[in-house]
């Protein structure tokens, strides 16, 4: 008779609910992965010239304000 004894047992792998997403935005195709246990979202996405063009410009003109109001003080 075999009697086996089982030491160190581990489990390496775990299967969780992933959600592959793939759609279409103008003449692109963008690929997402969403992890279905902690929400955490991997891939691409489109990104609009003219926002961060504007948000660039934004941060542009908080750094001269500041800097304006930072001399007129000294």
């Amino acid at each position: 008779m075999i009697h086996p004894t089982f030491s160190a047992r581990t489990f390496k792998h775990i299967l969780v609910p992933v959600w592959l997403l793939t759609y279409t935005y103008g003449a692109h195709i963008f690929h997402v992965l969403v992890n279905g246990v902690t929400g955490r979202m991997a891939g691409e996405y489109p990104k609009s010239f003219w926002k961060v063009f504007f948000l660039v410009v934004a941060i542009v003109i908080v750094a001269i304000i500041v800097l304006l109001l930072s001399s007129q003080n000294n």
